[in-house]
């Protein structure tokens, strides 16, 4: 492919061997040199099953054959094949289109931390696998989807769903956990079709996790998608509000009787307060917040429930781990008569009697701009406020002989959408 036609030279010389002297005239996009190069690249071994491959419109090795190589097969003989491996629910193994290049086989080892894969055998013979038939639980198993340049290990919960130029690419934000890995959602028309890893030295740099790829089918299964009443029939939302606002008077007035009869408020005692079950309630409260959020980007409003628009639905700004804001914008239409998460609490403070002064997102800014500044600088990192040393418990306790245990069961079933969706 190097292989370039140089002035009074008889043949096509390789161009990377080929010392640069003064003077010298060099072709590269001539007849001869197109030539050449179809008759060096020849796919020996590589199937030609493009068009049934996941691969196919964004595969390395389909640009290189289109760009240098012939438009017909010049291998007569019979080509190798090899059995496809059993890698798990995740990754689709077709091991006859693999070239054997052992990216996945070093990202196992150098960034999984887990080497599951290895190359077996010798010669014509080699190819990539597990030792033991074992599948990759790795965490990031999905990652050798993207760094495999074949359609050798492919998604196997996307197999055959749809082909890359049908897909409309809008960047975003993971929200499955606290890392805020950048990831691009690939849909088409309504439906989130996949996600891929965003390029980002300072953050994922291009890896992101298995939940993270693979939690978008929650967004479609099992999905509340319009207000519902307590008995979950579907409602409009000016119903659901009036609901809210009926139960909100009746339980203060009962609350408000029982606290007068048993003298539970008096001038120096107040027996009548609120338990909280979840975390985070009590500074809700003191911002002037009030949601539980149950199952997928719903609110759950007295004996009504709302749903809220998922992050894929609706512009946002997300704060990780590390203090860097980053904001996304959406990247399908919102299901149903879902609302954005500020429209439901400014209808829920207009229904409760304090009616909240924001009616769209500049005004919603112009109040993060005094609350919380950091939040509306977008990709820099907002060191924290106070010092870790002040947080760290006295520990006298050694620690026992007992070996540590994973805190979580189920790695894939630690964010709301992909633990509801069955």
């Amino acid at each position: 492919m190097c292989l370039v036609e140089v002035e009074k030279s008889p043949k096509p010389v390789a161009s990377c061997a080929m010392p640069a002297l003064p003077g010298m005239k060099i072709k590269t996009d001539t007849p001869l040199a197109k030539k050449a190069r179809e008759g060096v690249f020849l796919l020996m071994n590589h199937p030609l099953d493009c068009p049934i491959c996941d691969q196919g419109g964004e595969c390395d090795l389909q640009d290189q054959s289109m760009a240098f190589g012939s438009d017909r097969g010049r291998f007569t003989e019979t080509k190798r094949s090899a059995v496809d491996k059993n890698l798990g629910p995740l990754v689709k193994t077709v091991m006859t289109r693999c070239i054997q290049c052992t990216r996945c086989v070093r990202f196992a080892s150098e960034i999984a931390g887990v080497p599951d894969l290895g190359m077996l055998g010798r010669g014509s013979g080699e190819e990539i696998g597990s030792y033991v038939e074992k599948l990759m639980t790795s965490e990031l198993s999905g990652n050798v989807i993207d760094i495999c340049p074949v359609g050798a290990l492919t998604s196997k919960p996307f197999a055959f769903k749809a082909r890359n130029w049908e897909l409309k690419g809008t960047e975003s934000i993971d929200i499955t956990d606290a890392v805020g890995s950048n990831i691009r959602i690939d849909s088409r028309g309504p439906e989130v079709m996949r996600i891929v890893p965003r390029l980002n030295e300072d953050i994922n740099e291009e890896w992101i996790s298995d939940k993270t790829r693979f939690f978008y089918d929650g967004l479609k299964r099992q999905r509340l998608n319009d207000p519902t009443d307590g008995r979950f029939k579907a409602v409009s939302w000016h119903d659901a509000l009036a609901v809210v606002a009926e139960d909100k008077d009746a339980i203060f007035s009962v609350v408000e009787t029982i606290a007068k009869k048993v003298n539970a408020v008096g001038p120096e005692w107040n027996g009548l307060n609120v338990l909280l079950l979840n975390a985070a309630q009590a500074a809700a409260l003191d911002l002037g917040l009030m949601p539980s959020w149950y199952t997928k980007a719903t609110t759950v409003i007295g004996v009504c429930i709302g749903p809220a628009s998922a992050f894929t639905e609706k512009e946002g700004t997300y704060s990780n781990t590390e203090g860097c804001a980053q904001s996304t914008v959406p990247a399908v239409p919102t299901v149903g008569d879902s609302r954005d998460d500020w429209k439901i609490v400014r209808a829920l403070s207009e229904v409760a009697g304090v009616a909240l002064p924001y009616d769209n997102l500049s005004a919603i800014r112009s109040r993060i701009s005094t609350v919380a500044p950091n939040l509306l600088r977008v990709d820099e990192r907002e060191p924290a406020a106070f010092s870790t040393s002040a947080l760290r418990p006295e520990v006298k306790e050694k620690p026992g002989a007992a070996p540590f245990t994973a805190s979580i069961e189920n790695f894939y079933m630690t964010d709301p959408i992909t633990l509801l969706k069955n």
